[in-house]
């Protein structure tokens, strides 16, 4: 399937049950999750004062902003799910189950950072 198909550029295509390819500008997903997940980020880093936390948001701006260029999305998508993960593990600890939206965000992630 054409890159350009409907006139748009950076296309991600999906393959749907038989239906043929789908295609979907991922720009405002992109740029959307990097603001969802960048925000609170460098709020956790910037309010925090435990090392960890402050690493965790640390590590996870860095991921929202390097979502955005094409040339950064592979490591930015490692770093975000990384962060997801610690996130996580600091939830369990503290004795919370972990968002149901962290699945959602991931999913976002594999989504943005793959190619067609």
């Amino acid at each position: 399937m054409p890159s350009t198909l409907l006139g748009f550029r950076s296309l991600t295509c999906l393959r749907l049950h038989g239906l043929g390819f789908v295609a979907m500008k991922t720009t405002i997903l992109r740029w959307s999750l990097s603001f969802a997940l960048g925000i609170p980020a460098i709020a956790l880093a910037v309010r925090s004062h435990h090392a960890s936390l402050i690493a965790l948001g640390v590590m996870e701006a860095v991921g929202a902003v390097l979502l955005l260029p094409r040339q950064t999305r592979l490591a930015a998508a490692a770093l975000l799910v990384l962060s997801l993960l610690c996130a996580s593990i600091v939830h369990i600890h503290s004795g919370e189950p972990p968002p149901a939206s962290f699945l959602v965000y991931g999913a976002a992630i594999a989504l943005v950072a793959t190619p067609c």
